[in-house]
């Protein structure tokens, strides 16, 4: 039977117990709160981060651009060789492509400057059969 004085379930539990459950639901909701917050806080941070980061790779891609043309302006008035440039991108990136000839990409963008193409990948050794296949 419920409490005379209303709220009871008959257990003898009246509002002190339903304003205990209130008090730590707001106590809980308060925490939850701030934690949201803080969770906010740190993506306005990361956000304000990616955004400088992006604002330097814009920079960096702006002076490779501007050191591209004026190199390419360079190499009208004093051409280099594709050798001397494939022999340069051998000794500088070898180790680090775990590659003898060098990283591919870098001879790619390095022959692109030249304007020339890069050398094809060596192929595999021809098959007998290919060998004997007359075109």
């Amino acid at each position: 039977m419920a409490d005379e004085r209303g709220g009871g379930n008959g257990n003898g539990e009246g509002r002190d117990g339903d304003d205990m459950v209130s008090a730590a639901m707001l106590d809980h909701m308060g925490s939850l709160e701030k934690n949201l917050q803080t969770i906010a806080d740190d993506l306005r941070l990361l956000v304000e981060q990616a955004v400088g980061r992006v604002q330097e790779i814009e920079n960096l891609a702006t002076h490779v651009l501007a050191i591209e043309a004026v190199l390419a302006a360079m190499l009208k008035t004093y051409p280099v060789g594709a050798d001397a440039v494939d022999a340069e991108v051998r000794r500088g990136t070898a180790d680090l492509a775990d590659d003898p000839d060098g990283s591919p990409k870098v001879r790619a963008v390095a022959r692109g400057l030249l304007r020339q193409p890069a050398p094809a990948a060596s192929q595999p050794n021809p098959t007998v059969q290919e060998k004997d296949q007359v075109p």
